[in-house]
Parts: structure tokens; sequence; C-alpha cells
């Protein structure tokens, strides 16, 4: 093992510059599959969000309608719903709430429909949400999540003054839920602890660009989705239907397809940067002839001087590995940050399937350099290598 070790401090800028070509490129490899590992972390998490409801969920996407265009759209989807094609209908925004409760702090706030948490699959701790809300001039409802229950030592039915005017607590929601920082479609998750959530008016009804529709079991939503298609174009109103899994696959196959060429490219990127390190490693045997000549004449056999140089070999891509795991663990972190006062998660996060292709990386590159070591090993003889420079 010493031998193996020494031999590494020979030829040390050689040496060096092995070891920056191959964290180079698995560092690419790393941050490559993190990439697809954050595609696949989105579509997962938008079917888990949903659960049995995700095949039954038509995602409506719209432009600046104006004021008689988006009541029209209303209007039909009220139809679908008194046929009983659709069951629940929701939508959301994000902005921000202020109040002397919050200590003046702006917390993050969603704007949602009443039928919002059914459709969601976002379950509340206490209290009944927005489902049993009447009417009332003076208050308006307003759902929080369990840390700002917590923090702000309120509960179901405290009332108090904010930004957007006297609210009413009508329910709080379970431990680290989740929900998307916009529309669905892009995919980006956030906690919602720290979230508020209160009921939208009328008036805001008027600035929704997106629509989720919750379709009845008995009812085909392929036919709804074309029914409110056709109603788009019917009534020259610009906007998409599509079923939520349609969406969601559609931006997968999209990013995955992208992303999976740039793991290829990062694959050949290993192929010759392989060829390189095999290069360096025969320029690294016939500076060192002497030294292999005289190992042989003192008894060293082809294999014994195989496992010591081969030994060097691995040893510096093991450093190189490790340097690789300690840089992305560092830099990538753990998948979590904030946003808006609210946890934003990602699938960009230090993971064993990340570090366990990295590792194949390596042992890949480690194998077309033992082939041409062995190679030219066989072919050295001492008599022919006495003479040559260290």
């Amino acid at each position: 093992m010493m031998e193996i070790i020494k031999g590494c401090f020979k030829n040390k800028i050689m040496n060096l510059l092995f070891i920056v070509q191959v964290v180079l490129v698995i560092s690419y490899l790393f941050t490559t599959y993190l990439s697809i590992q954050d595609i696949c972390f989105s579509k997962n998490e938008t079917e888990k969000q949903f659960k049995s409801a995700y095949d039954n969920i038509i995602y409506i996407e719209t432009t600046d309608l104006s004021k008689s265009e988006r009541k029209k759209l209303h209007e039909c989807i009220d139809e679908l719903k008194d046929d009983g094609a659709v069951d629940k209908i929701a939508f959301y925004n994000q902005g921000v709430v202020q109040s002397k409760k919050f200590n003046n702090k702006s917390l993050f706030e969603c704007t949602v429909s009443k039928e919002f948490f059914d459709l969601s699959e976002i379950k509340l701790k206490e209290g009944t949400g927005f489902s049993e809300w009447e009417d009332n001039d003076s208050l308006k409802p307003v759902v929080i999540g369990s840390r700002v229950a917590s923090k702000y030592k309120l509960k179901v039915g405290d009332e108090f003054k904010t930004s957007d005017g006297k609210v009413k607590v009508t329910g709080i929601i379970k431990k680290k839920s989740k929900w998307f920082l916009s529309s669905i479609d892009e995919g980006t998750i956030i906690g919602i602890d720290k979230a508020v959530f209160k009921l939208a008016d009328e008036d805001y009804e008027s600035v929704i660009k997106d629509y989720y529709l919750k379709v009845s079991e008995n009812a085909d939503i392929n036919k709804v989705v074309e029914e409110i298609n056709a109603f788009s174009k019917d009534s020259k109103i610009v906007l998409k239907a599509s079923t939520l899994r349609n969406v969601v696959e559609k931006n997968y196959n999209e990013n995955i397809d992208t992303n999976i060429n740039w793991l290829l490219f990062a694959i050949f990127f290993v192929i010759v940067v392989s060829i390189g390190t095999s290069m360096l490693i025969i320029t690294r045997l016939y500076s060192r002839r002497r030294e292999i000549g005289i190992r042989m004449a003192c008894g060293y056999s082809p294999f014994k001087l195989f496992k010591i140089y081969m030994g060097e070999n691995v040893l510096m891509l093991f450093i190189s590995y490790i340097i690789v795991c300690i840089t992305m663990k560092r830099s990538v972190g753990s998948g979590v940050s904030s946003f808006g006062g609210c946890t934003m998660y990602s699938g960009r996060y230090f993971s064993k399937e990340a570090v366990l292709v990295s590792g194949l990386g390596i042992l890949f590159m480690a194998i077309p350099s033992g082939i041409v070591l062995a190679a030219f090993i066989r072919k050295f003889k001492p008599k022919n290598l006495i003479g040559g420079n260290e």
C-alpha cells in the first residue's frame, strides 16, 4: 500500500491534471443526474398531492380575459356542474398579507376558491375551512398553516385585522402539507405550514388565470375537456383545457427528453475523458520506464506491477470521487430552501442514487485505464527499460 501512495506523489503535475479531469467530468455527470431527479420529483409530488383524484382533474389555462369573457367561462363551468359532469371547481393565486397579529410581518398568502381544499386534498387539522362559511360583510374567512397557528397562538374561531380587512380563522392545516407555488404545470412545490389562505370574492375572480375542475366519477373526462375547448372556440375565448395527467406528462416528457440528451452527452464526456486519462497513464509509464525495469529485474511479476500501478490509478480516482461527493454535498444541499417565508422543495438534493451514478462513472473510467495498463506492462522487458529515464 505504501508503494501505491508513494507512487501517487511522483509526477505531481501529471497526477494533478488526472484528478482535475476526473473531478470535472464526474461533477458534470452528477449535476446532470440531479436535473433528471428534479423532474421526476416534481411529477411524483403532483401525483401524491391529488392521490386518487389525480386522473379526474381538468386544468384550464386562460390568458387575460375580459370581464364578460370570464363571466361566460363561469357560466360554462356552472352548466357542467349543474349537469353533474363536474363535482368541484378550484383556483388560487399567491400574494402577501400583513397584520399586527403577525407582528406586521408579510406572510405568504393564497387566494383560493371555496372548494379548493376539497379538490386539492390538503387536509385540515382543525375547523371546516371554507365549505361551511356563510357570507358576512364584516368578516372574511382564513385558513392558516400549522406554523402560523403555533407561532402566533391562533386557534379556530379567532378574529383579527389584516391588510385585507377583518378575518376569522376557520381552519388550521395539518403539519407538513404541500402545494404549488403558482400553476401546477410548473411543478414548484412549497410547504404551506407558514401560509395563510383566504377566500376569493367575485371581484378577485376576474384576475384568476388557472382553473381546476374535478370531474364526476360517472363522467367522461375527455368528453368534458372537449366540451370546454369547443366552448372556447365557439365563444372565441382564449383558453386551453387539458387533463391534469396530460399536462404533467407533457411537461415531464419534454423536460426529461432534454435532460436525457444532456445525460447522454455526460456519458460521452466520461468516455472521452476515460480515453484521455488512459493516455496520461501511458505517458506516466514511459516516464517511469527505468523504475519499472528495476522492479522487473528484482523479480516483480507483470501482475504485481499491474497491481501497484493500477492501485495508484484507482487511488487517484477514489480521491477524485471523494472530492466530487464533498463538493456536491456542500453546493447542492438538501433540496429544501425558503421562498417568501415558505419552505420550497425540489429534487435537487444530494441523494444516494446520484452518488451511485457518479460512482459508476468512476468505475467506468477505471476500466479502460486498467486495460491499457495491462497491455503495456506485458510488453515491457527489463533489458530495454533500465537505461530509460525515471
